[in-house]
């Protein structure tokens, strides 16, 4: 048979698992409330999906078109062309990029109705594509800027 004293440590040892187990339940009970309050939450107030290309396109247009006519002229292409330049482009950027020279050539390429001035909005996701595209032509990666380190000099630049 066990001494007492043994005894009374088992029973000590029994009631703080006990206590743990009971603290535990406590703990599930209220994770289980969260989890249910949350699921409510979720159920109410869905998660808005993530705009389209043509959702983003729509409010780069409305955003860009200042004078408001469903068109976009040079001036205001040089502005929305900007808004596109890749942030570790953007900070090396020479000024005067993009250029109304740019601008025109790219109306001059998307423009559909022939009246090379402006771009209508279904013009638009050709002329934001050709940019991109000139943009990945003409800029050196940042592994090739990296590895450069600053020895290509102004001569050498994409115009």
């Amino acid at each position: 048979m066990p001494a007492p004293a043994q005894v009374g440590v088992r029973v000590v040892r029994v009631r703080r698992k006990q206590a743990e187990l009971s603290k535990n339940a406590r703990l599930r009970k209220r994770l289980q409330k969260l989890r249910e309050s949350s699921r409510k939450l979720l159920g109410i107030h869905k998660v808005a999906p993530e705009p389209t290309f043509d959702d983003k396109l729509d409010a780069l247009f409305a955003r860009y078109d200042t004078d408001h006519n469903n068109l976009i002229d040079a001036d205001e292409l040089v502005k929305l062309l900007e808004h596109f330049i890749p942030p570790h482009v953007r900070r090396g950027k020479r000024p005067g990029w993009p250029s109304l020279a740019d601008a025109h050539f790219i109306l001059g390429e998307v423009d559909i109705d022939g009246d090379e001035q402006t771009i209508s909005r279904d013009e638009l996701r050709a002329a934001v594509n050709l940019w991109r595209r000139l943009i990945a032509e003409t800029t050196p990666s940042q592994s090739d800027q990296l590895k450069m380190h600053g020895r290509m000099g102004f001569c050498c630049e994409v115009m």
